[in-house]
């Protein structure tokens, strides 16, 4: 398992190089429901990250198209309340390399 501080540096990567992040987020206090939205991290701080959504087109019926500010906790993603598409594809590729090189040893 991650711990926070290695959550913190991968998150410090992605905002340091300006990627672009995939999130769900599933949270109940405060409540917040945010699916595959397209995000860019603003801060990162020891135990909490700062995101903002990519602005999107808005409907007639619902003024989406401002962006969304989120303050989120390490923890979040530890417990799976939080999904970063970019941290998970991360860690299959490592995992992938990990495997290759035991085979390889063994």
């Amino acid at each position: 398992m991650e711990t926070t501080e290695t959550l913190r540096k991968k998150i410090q990567f992605f905002y340091d190089n300006h990627v672009p992040l995939h999130m769900d987020v599933s949270l109940t206090h405060p409540k917040i429901e945010v699916v595959n939205a397209e995000v860019i991290i603003k801060d990162v701080y020891p135990y909490i990250f700062r995101v903002e959504t990519a602005p999107r087109a808005s409907t007639p019926a619902v003024d989406e198209a401002a962006p969304q500010c989120y303050t989120l906790q390490y923890a979040d993603i530890m417990t799976g309340h939080i999904r970063i598409a970019e941290l998970e594809m991360l860690r299959r590729a490592l995992a992938r390399r990990r495997a290759q090189k035991q085979a390889q040893i063994s």
